[in-house]
């Protein structure tokens, strides 16, 4: 048994005997790794899924981090934006103040569809996604579609797959998994684009 089965038994423990506790403790845990990471998300995920099942573990990881991310945008978005660029980015040498500004501006430009495949792709640090698109003063509408639609496809992904990037290197199988989920993510962003400009 590795490391990260050992922990994720614990918790999984831990969860199950605090009774309904256990529900509002693993929605806060996902809620603010969306927004800080300090832990594998897909090692909670996971244990979350196999805590509470397929459904309310779906339903518990999804909701939380559809409501960190839009958190943590909100929070870059209206409150941090000014002192960030104010405090820290004016600070910085030119070449990494270009560097910060090249990322703003390509999240800014991102189509819904390519926004909603960055957002279901597990493997893409969330909270510097949400970070950079508060920065770059994305459009709300378009965020909260990108998150709300992205984010069913990576918790599936981390909660019944449960496989890291160094899993899928040593299993094509799970690799073709990830690539059918990110093009069902990218026909539904296309769709949601049609609709939206319709």
């Amino acid at each position: 048994m590795t490391k990260i089965q050992i922990i994720g038994n614990a918790i999984q423990s831990s969860l199950l005997g605090i009774g309904a506790y256990g529900i509002v403790l693993s929605f806060a845990v996902i809620f603010f790794d969306s927004i800080i990471p300090c832990a594998p998300l897909g090692l909670f995920v996971s244990t979350i899924f196999y805590s509470y099942g397929s459904l309310y573990g779906f339903l518990i990881c999804w909701s939380a981090t559809v409501f960190g991310c839009i958190t943590s945008y909100h929070l870059f978005n209206k409150i941090l934006r000014d002192k960030f660029e104010k405090k820290i980015v004016n600070k910085l040498r030119k070449k990494t103040r270009n560097k910060i500004n090249d990322i703003i501006s390509y999240i800014d430009n991102l189509s819904l569809s390519s926004l909603i495949i960055l957002m279901a792709c597990p493997f893409t640090p969330a909270f510097v996604v949400n970070i950079a698109a508060g920065l770059a003063n994305v459009d709300k509408n378009k965020f909260y579609y990108a998150t709300i639609i992205g984010k069913p496809f990576m918790i599936y992904f981390y909660g019944t797959i449960g496989a890291s990037l160094g899993d899928m290197i040593n299993n094509p199988y799970v690799i073709v998994k990830l690539v059918i989920l990110l093009l069902v993510a990218y026909g539904l962003g296309k769709i949601c684009d049609r609709i939206i400009k319709a």
